[in-house]
This record gives C-alpha cells, sequence and structure tokens, in this order.
C-alpha cells in the first residue's frame, strides 16, 4: 500500500509540472547562412504528420527557444507518467 501511495505521489507531482510549464511548441531551431554570409534563424518542425518551417525574427529566437524547451520538458515528463502509470497499474493487478 505504501508503494502505491509513494506511486500516486510522484504521479501528482508530474501533472503538476506539466501544468505549470507554459507555452511550448515541437521543433529545432537552426542557424542558417544566406549567400551574402547574413544569418536568419529557421524553425523546423513536424505536425499532423507534415513537415514545417519558419523564418523566426532575431527579437523572437529567446521566446521560441523556450518554448522548444518546454515542449522537450514535457515530453520527458509524460514519458515519466506513463511509467509511473505502468509501475502503478502492475502493482494494483498484483493486489488483486
Amino acid at each position: 500500500m505504501k508503494k502505491q501511495q509513494q506511486i500516486e505521489a510522484k504521479i501528482k507531482k508530474t501533472k503538476a509540472a506539466i501544468n505549470g510549464l507554459g507555452r511550448m511548441r515541437p521543433g529545432s531551431l537552426s542557424h542558417q547562412a544566406r549567400a551574402r554570409g547574413q544569418e536568419y534563424c529557421q524553425l523546423s518542425f513536424s505536425h499532423d504528420g507534415k513537415g514545417h518551417t519558419e523564418y523566426v525574427r532575431p527579437d523572437h529566437v529567446a521566446q521560441v527557444e523556450r518554448e522548444l524547451s518546454n515542449y522537450r520538458r514535457f515530453r520527458k515528463l509524460m514519458r515519466e507518467w506513463v511509467g509511473q502509470e505502468i509501475e502503478l497499474s502492475k502493482l494494483n493487478r498484483r493486489q488483486d
């Protein structure tokens, strides 16, 4: 029973962390070079099975990097949550 409570507490903590993430978006940011030697940032991502690219203005790069970081954190937390749910399910079946 104590193990079940520990797992449920972890799940609650993981849900709270997900809830507090803020804005997010998938993808990766890369710096591209133009023919005249100037650089620009490009966001590449997949959504609904389609690839997309977007130009990112220099004054938006920091915001987009935070959103990408939040998305990576979201994915990590979701994997943890699913793992915790699997462990809880196994534990509950053993107790029955």
